[in-house]
């Protein structure tokens, strides 16, 4: 189970990383600020729910939503810079 745990890690460290360099971001800002992000709700809902793979799931979909807030205030100072 705890490979498991450090995959969807990978994964998401992985995918915040390849985002910021789509768009010309701090690479590294953005893929630490995934993994805070997951591991922060996979560990909250550790101790309420108890139950690995529900608690890993909800990490990534987290995730999910950190990652559209970031891509949506990335184009807003993008924008703010360019007018």
């Amino acid at each position: 189970m705890l490979v498991t745990i450090k995959i969807g890690a990978i994964v998401v460290v992985v995918w915040f990383y390849l985002t910021a360099k789509g768009i010309n971001e701090n690479r590294f800002q953005w893929a630490g600020t995934g993994l805070v992000g997951y591991l922060l709700v996979f560990a909250i809902s550790m101790l309420l729910i108890a139950e690995p793979i529900v608690s890993m799931m909800l990490g990534v979909v987290a995730c999910f939503f950190v990652r559209a807030v970031m891509l949506r205030v990335s184009a807003k100072e993008k924008a703010k810079m360019s007018s």
